[in-house]
């Protein structure tokens, strides 16, 4: 019996049995939430082969991920986020924001990734308004990195980013649905 986030698992094998991957796919399969609430969305194409860097810290993917939309009381709210990943390291930082301004993005940008990582030399950004905007461009400038808009050739650039949302999405659904905020600082701090 294993004890996982609140989920009791029974008859389990042990970890030492079982390989991890194939523990985890057992778990999720035998939880009813965690099936329920996976999207099964049907997506075409297939995202590229990933190349493997070599050196971290040398580029930064940003995207905005949301709405979600949570609903307490009879009142809905809705929530934002900016995510940045370093693709060699897999490191990742989401960040909530109040509006998709440029100025909003661009400052969140500066607090949370320029302010505690390595400089990047370059920045992946789809063509959203809030990347292509004056102030995000300045900021880029200001700090020397090279902006890499993705393009209508080539939009997977920015893969690592869509994938990491996919995630985030079905684990913000399957906590919700496991455990409803029942206040909106609740729903902030699930957000947060």
């Amino acid at each position: 019996m294993i004890r996982l986030n609140n989920f009791l698992i029974m008859n389990c094998l042990p970890v030492s049995n079982l390989g991890l991957d194939q523990l985890c796919r057992d778990t999720v399969n035998r939880c009813d939430i965690c099936r329920m609430q996976k999207s099964t969305t049907k997506e075409y194409g297939h995202l590229p082969p990933r190349v493997a860097g070599v050196f971290p810290w040398r580029t930064v993917a940003v995207d905005l991920i949301g709405p979600w939309k949570i609903e307490i009381n009879g009142k809905e709210l809705e929530f934002n986020a900016l995510t940045c990943i370093d693709p060699v390291t897999n490191l990742v930082e989401i960040i909530r924001i109040k509006n998709k301004t440029s100025r909003h993005v661009a400052d969140q940008f500066a607090n949370a990734w320029l302010s505690r990582y390595p400089r990047p030399v370059e920045c992946i950004h789809d063509n959203g308004g809030e990347f292509i905007g004056h102030e995000f461009r300045s900021l880029l400038n200001k700090f020397g990195i090279k902006s890499k808009a993705t393009t209508v050739k080539n939009p997977q650039a920015n893969a690592v980013c869509e994938r990491m949302h996919k995630t985030v999405a079905d684990v913000l659904r399957t906590l919700i649905k496991d455990s409803p905020p029942k206040d909106s600082k609740e729903a902030i701090e699930y957000m947060d």
